[in-house]
């Protein structure tokens, strides 16, 4: 019932409904960011108590720790680019890839605690849903996907050496070749 009830629903009613979705969302999401960061194990249980919400929600909205990872570096990214206007946000070419370096930089002690709990993985998962590799079959965003992603990783184990701007040359570099 709940994939149809927005048909007989009026737009602000359905805006209302998404809005407290997506607040739900957010709040299972903060809660389990902030428990990760104090470096412990992290139970559905903890989730749960943090957020103050019932397990029947929490697997309402989530069906792993690692969906909430996924959907909170994705909001993350959709709020920075709405901040910052980024012209193409679902893209990643040479107008706005100063953003996503921005991004990247900005939010590295998000990365380092995601590579300190093991999730580093995850935001990939992210990374390729916002970026549009969304099938196997899709060669060319694969490719510049993982190559970027690569870039990006490299950026981060060499201590962010490399200004944005720098980061920026590097890729546009080697898009020429």
């Amino acid at each position: 019932m709940e994939d149809t009830e927005h048909y007989f629903l009026d737009p602000v009613t359905a805006g209302k409904r998404q809005m407290a979705r997506q607040n739900m969302r957010d709040r299972i999401a903060d809660a389990y960011l902030c428990l990760l960061t104090k470096n412990e194990t992290v139970t559905v249980d903890k989730i749960i108590r943090k957020a103050n919400i019932s397990r029947a929600t929490y697997f309402r909205y989530f069906s792993s720790r690692d969906d909430i990872v996924v959907y909170k570096l994705i909001r993350m990214w959709e709020n920075y680019a709405s901040l910052h206007q980024v012209k193409s946000p679902d893209t990643f070419d040479p107008e706005n890839a100063y953003s996503f370096f921005e991004y990247v930089y900005c939010n590295r002690d998000v990365r380092r605690m995601l590579i300190s709990t093991s999730k580093l993985n995850v935001s990939y998962e992210a990374f390729a849903r916002v970026y549009g590799v969304r099938s196997r079959a899709d060669y060319h965003s694969i490719f510049y996907g993982i190559g970027l992603w690569a870039v990006v990783d490299a950026w981060e184990r060499r201590g962010y050496q490399e200004s944005i701007e720098d980061m920026v040359r590097i890729i546009q570099d080697a898009s020429i070749r």
